[in-house]
């Protein structure tokens, strides 16, 4: 937001710094506030013309996660859990919402464990040591851009450091799904071996 608007900045709230529900929320409400904001500029410059943003994508929070994969309601230690998954160190601990939603979803499809991992261009950790790495879990056919998308599982994909690649298609529509579906089933074999789909 702010290479578009740099002296923008969300509204400031007194918290406890000691407390991770206070930060997670602050964090989050930023989040909403720049999305307001660029809704704001994306108005002033292209009138009613422009599509609605899609509320998945870059508003995924922890409540949403919660409501999605904990419709029945979540323990603390569950809640220490999903906050532990959310916090990347490779961007300094802010939480990623998205990448929980789709490691989520790749726990109920295999049944096993997953924890933040903190190899280098690695996501996530399995019970067996495998890393992994999460790749779409914020795109939807609204942004979806295919060449981008591409280039950058092409690029993710040269990491030998990481094990597997999670592809998350779950807000792809079938024909965009589709094309990325063949372009991995391009790829030679063993790379396709690393590399699990969501659907």
């Amino acid at each position: 937001m702010q290479q578009l608007d740099p002296d923008w900045r969300p509204p400031q709230t007194l918290i406890d710094p000691e407390n991770i529900e206070h930060r997670i929320e602050r964090n989050e409400s930023d989040i909403r506030e720049a999305d307001a904001r660029y809704a704001e500029l994306l108005r002033a410059k292209f009138g009613d013309n422009v599509p609605p943003r899609d509320p998945f994508r870059r508003l995924r929070t922890r409540k949403s996660v919660i409501e999605e994969f904990y419709p029945r309601g979540i323990t603390g230690p569950e809640q220490d859990r999903i906050d532990s998954l959310a916090r990347d160190p490779d961007s300094l601990g802010q939480p990623r919402w998205p990448e929980v939603a789709t490691i989520l979803r790749l726990e109920k499809e295999t049944g096993r464990p997953f924890k933040r991992s903190n190899a280098s261009g690695a996501d996530f950790q399995d019970e067996f040591g495998l890393t992994w790495d999460a790749v779409g879990s914020d795109v939807s056919d609204q942004f979806f851009n295919y060449e981008k998308f591409t280039r950058r599982l092409q690029g993710k994909l040269r990491n030998l450091a990481v094990d597997r690649y999670v592809v998350d298609l779950s807000a792809l529509g079938g024909e965009n799904a589709a094309r990325i579906l063949t372009y991995i089933w391009g790829l030679p074999v063993e790379t396709q071996a690393r590399i699990k789909v969501l659907r």
